[in-house]
C-alpha cells in the first residue's frame, strides 16, 4: 500500500508525494496505483470508519443485538459480491464490441456510446467532479449485492465482478452518489466529504455495518440482509444500496458471471450466443 498515515508514497522510489491524489510518481513516474483507493486508505479516513463501527458495536451490545450483527457480518463477507446491471445493447457493446467496460466519459471519447442528455450529462459529470475530481472520468459506477440481483432500473442484465479483478482499485461508498452528495449537502462551497463514509475493498464490512446496524434486529434473516445492502423496484428513485467505485476499465477476464434473461427475440438469442462465445462457463439464462 503505497500510503503511509496521511502520505501517499511511491512504491518504487519510496518518495513521499505533495498530494494524496496523484496517479504517478512526481519523482520516477513510476505509478501510485488507484487514486480512490489512495484517498481512503489515509489514517483519516480509516480512523473516522473505524469510529463509526466501533459506535456500531457498542449500539449493538447496548441493544443486546451483538449476535445478530456477528450474523450480518458472516453472512456478508461470505456472500458480497460487485454487481453491474445493464441492457442487453449495452452488455453487446461490451462483450462482443469492445471487449472492455468503460466509464461513461470515456467511452463517449471512444465513440462507444452516445453523449447523454444535457440534463444526465450534467449531473454525471458534476457527480464525478465532487466525489473524485479529475479522475472521476476514469471511475465505473457497480453497487455490493448479496444475492446476484442488482439495480434493475439499469437494465435487466447482471454482470458480477470477479473480487481479484477490481479489490486493488475498488472502493465503496455509503449510498449512491447523487443522494450522498444531497444528504451530506456538498457543493461549491462546500466540497470536502466527511471522512469514514467511504472504504477500500478490505474494509467494506465496516462501512456496511456503520450504515445499517440500527435495522438489524432479533427478527433479521437473510432476505433481509440482501434487501439492506441492495434494494431496487425497477425506479432510480426508491433504490438504496451501497455504491461501488471501480478505477478505469474492467475488461471480460474481470467478469465472474452474467445473468442474462431468456428471450424469445432472435437477434436477442444471437446476441446471447455470440456472449456465451466470448465469455464460455460465465453466462447464465434467468427466467
Amino acid at each position: 500500500m503505497p500510503v503511509k498515515g496521511n502520505n501517499l508514497f511511491c512504491p518504487s522510489c519510496n518518495k513521499s508525494q505533495s498530494q494524496i491524489n496523484l496517479i504517478d510518481c512526481e519523482y520516477c513516474g513510476h505509478d501510485l496505483g488507484a487514486p480512490n483507493v489512495n484517498i481512503v486508505s489515509t489514517e483519516t479516513e480509516l480512523t473516522a470508519l473505524q469510529g463509526r463501527y466501533d459506535n456500531a458495536m457498542e449500539y449493538a451490545i447496548k441493544s443486546d443485538k451483538v449476535d445478530q450483527l456477528k450474523n450480518f457480518e458472516n453472512f456478508f463477507n461470505n456472500n458480497v459480491n460487485g454487481i453491474i446491471n445493464l441492457s442487453l445493447h449495452v452488455l453487446e457493446a461490451w462483450i462482443i464490441q469492445s471487449g472492455a467496460y468503460k466509464s461513461y466519459h470515456r467511452a463517449i471519447g471512444d465513440k462507444l456510446r452516445t453523449i447523454a442528455i444535457p440534463s444526465n450529462d450534467q449531473k454525471r459529470t458534476v457527480l464525478n467532479s465532487v466525489i473524485h475530481g479529475t479522475y472521476g472520468r476514469d471511475m465505473i459506477y457497480a453497487a455490493l449485492t448479496l444475492n446476484c440481483q442488482g439495480l434493475t432500473s439499469y437494465g435487466n442484465c447482471s454482470v458480477i465482478l470477479d473480487e481479484q479483478a477490481i479489490e486493488s482499485r475498488a472502493t465503496t461508498l455509503e449510498e449512491n452518489s447523487y443522494t450522498f452528495i444531497k444528504t451530506h449537502n456538498l457543493n461549491l462551497e462546500k466540497l470536502e466529504i466527511p471522512p469514514g463514509y467511504r472504504s477500500n475493498w478490505q474494509n467494506k464490512i465496516k462501512l456496511a455495518v456503520a450504515k445499517l446496524h440500527k435495522k438489524i434486529n432479533q427478527d433479521s434473516n437473510e432476505k433481509d440482509f440482501c434487501e439492506m445492502i441492495l434494494f431496487s423496484d425497477g425506479k432510480r428513485n426508491g433504490e438504496d444500496f451501497i455504491e461501488v467505485h471501480v478505477y478505469k476499465e474492467i475488461t471480460n477476464f474481470a467478469i465472474k458471471i452474467i445473468y442474462i434473461p431468456k428471450s424469445n427475440n432472435r437477434r436477442e438469442e444471437l446476441v446471447i450466443k455470440a456472449i456465451e462465445e466470448k465469455c464460455p462457463g460465465k453466462v447464465i439464462r434467468t427466467e
